[in-house]
């Protein structure tokens, strides 16, 4: 997701369960695209990731994305005021 989030055109399903595949070295019957909808549909029901086009899809909000990402990693991001 994190490489597929900084291209300026957006990403398509196709391209998210190809890179899931790569990343995790999975088969496409262990990582169908069917699941790759699922999961996007998942991220995007938390404002991360927006529709920009019919099939393509872009990262709404960088910062909470960060954040997430920190999160599942157990790293804190402190923000001065």
């Amino acid at each position: 997701m994190v490489a597929l989030a900084s291209a300026p055109d957006g990403f398509t399903v196709t391209d998210l369960a190809q890179g899931v595949r790569q990343r995790m070295e999975w088969s496409p019957e262990k990582y169908s695209t069917r699941r790759a909808v699922y999961d996007l549909a998942k991220i995007r029901g938390k404002g991360l990731f927006e529709r920009i086009r019919e099939s393509r899809y872009l990262l709404r909000n960088a910062f909470v994305f960060i954040q997430l990402i920190c999160s599942s990693q157990r790293v804190r991001i402190e923000i001065p005021v």
